[in-house]
């Protein structure tokens, strides 16, 4: 299920097949909740703004302390943020670019070197 206060987010989503939208605030847990039907096995969240997820993982740890949240968070600086609030995983957008550009890095200088040869 996918929950979202913007209605053009959600929109592209509206045809899939086996995804459901909200359009509301997913810290309105009531709100949305019926349309699912039980507690969720855990929450995702994708805010671009790692203050936003913590607030939120903050307000949904407090209505459910068993929650699993995973969050997102664009810089490393953050990520302690988001676990202190109740994340209990934290994606990283710095540190997993980093780690997905090395390789690539590794691979294009090996090139390079290869074709000076």
């Amino acid at each position: 299920m996918l929950i979202d206060r913007n209605p053009r987010l959600l929109a592209p989503w509206s045809t899939t097949p086996g995804v459901r939208s909200h359009q509301g605030r997913i810290e309105d847990m009531e709100t949305w909740l019926p349309l699912i039907g039980h507690r969720p096995a855990l929450i995702v969240l994708t805010f671009p703004v790692a203050d936003t997820s913590a607030v939120v993982a903050t307000r949904l740890r407090a209505l459910d302390p068993e929650l699993v949240i995973i969050a997102r968070s664009p810089y490393a600086a953050h990520v302690d943020e988001l676990h202190a609030a109740g994340a209990q995983y934290v994606i990283c957008d710095e540190n997993a670019t980093a780690a997905a550009l090395l390789p690539m890095l590794t691979d294009a200088l090996g090139a390079k070197q290869r074709a000076r040869a």
